[in-house]
């Protein structure tokens, strides 16, 4: 794939860039030590609805960015693992050590509920999926109350919010079908299943979904995406640090450009495709 863009933000304390965490690598196995290296750890990225970009190594804080990286402010994290988050132009939603909290972009804390969610989504309203169970909670932004659970297919994987649609893949095993699951505003769910071998193999990793309900999935280091109709384009190779790729590092544009972070010594490197 062709990259359209590529942005540097550099390794730094907050709030002049990121703060970098290290990791050594591989951390599996029975290594010798002298094979054992240690490298930047991958950072996660979320964009919100205008495009701008909000980054974390999961340490002291998450940074904004407007849409050429210029760094635009920063809210602090709280101690603890943080398993996702999501941002708008005024809120801040972590799902981390079993609650859900919502803040402000300093950091001043408007709500926590407890938590047994899988992610979290935020467009013009705000979803999380529930563990284990196929269903996802539509959330008060205001207040963090429960305003309505939406079932789900339980064969389905990780869900994407694009264009008031909640969407993913599902592997029905059993038929030996994969598909794509799309739950629209009003909570119906529509499954589309393809049956060929093709659409089997490449159904496996998504990484988003763009405007027109195309799921963009990754394979081998190539990128393909494939419509609601069924067909496959395949676009191309894509640099990743990783094979499969962390899905934390990837995000899809509703127009269908892929965005990826990607650590390296200097900072982390953004890069758009498509």
């Amino acid at each position: 794939m062709v990259s359209t863009s590529t942005i540097v933000v550099p390794w730094d304390d907050l709030p002049d860039g990121i703060p970098p965490v290290l990791h050594e690598v591989p951390q599996l196995g029975d290594v010798d030590p002298a094979e054992v290296s240690t490298v930047n750890a991958p950072v996660m990225v979320r964009l919100d609805r205008s495009g701008g970009l909000h980054l974390t190594s999961g340490r002291d804080g998450i940074v904004h960015c407007a849409t050429d990286g210029t760094i635009t402010g920063s809210t602090p994290l709280p101690a603890g693992h943080l398993a996702d988050y999501a941002v708008n132009a005024s809120l801040v939603v972590l799902l981390a050590e079993q609650q859900l909290r919502a803040m402000d972009h300093t950091g001043r804390p408007l709500w926590t509920i407890p938590s047994s969610f899988a992610g979290v989504l935020l467009g013009e309203h705000l979803f999380a999926p529930q563990r284990n169970v196929p269903v996802v909670h539509e959330i008060d932004v205001r207040s963090g109350a429960t305003v309505r659970t939406l079932n789900r297919r339980p064969d389905a994987g990780r869900l994407f919010l694009v264009a008031g649609h909640l969407c993913a893949v599902y592997s029905d095993l059993d038929a030996g079908v994969r598909g794509i699951e799309v739950i629209s505003a009003d909570g119906a769910v529509v499954s589309t299943a393809y049956s060929t071998g093709q659409h089997f193999s490449w159904l496996v990793h998504p990484i988003g979904f763009d405007e027109q309900l195309s799921v963009y999935l990754w394979r081998d280091g190539n990128i393909a995406r494939i419509t609601l109709a069924g067909h496959i384009e395949e676009l191309g190779k894509i640099q990743t640090a990783h094979a499969p790729p962390p899905p934390n590092q990837w995000q899809v544009t509703p127009e269908g450009r892929i965005v990826t972070a990607l650590s390296t010594e200097t900072g982390v490197t953004i890069l758009t495709s498509g």
